[in-house]
């Protein structure tokens, strides 16, 4: 039984952990949710720092990037 604070059991055996991260962390998974559409979230991971990601992210958003799910999502 995992009894670190900061961690939380998700449905299917996921965990997720809250912390200590930062902006410069990598090799991180991380959950995107969205304000106007309660149901919606994107579960991603990536091997580089989670800054450079989340502004790849936003980059895809400002060029309307195709193929894209946060891209699509939010254009």
């Amino acid at each position: 039984m995992i009894t670190d604070p900061r961690i939380t059991i998700l449905p299917k055996g996921i965990q997720l952990s809250t912390g200590p991260y930062s902006c410069n962390s990598s090799n991180v998974v991380y959950l995107l949710l969205c304000d106007r559409c309660p149901n919606v979230s994107y579960i991603g991971e990536t091997s580089t720092t989670f800054r450079l990601r989340f502004n790849n992210h936003k980059a895809s958003v400002r060029n309307n990037s195709s193929g894209l799910p946060v891209a699509e999502h939010f254009n």
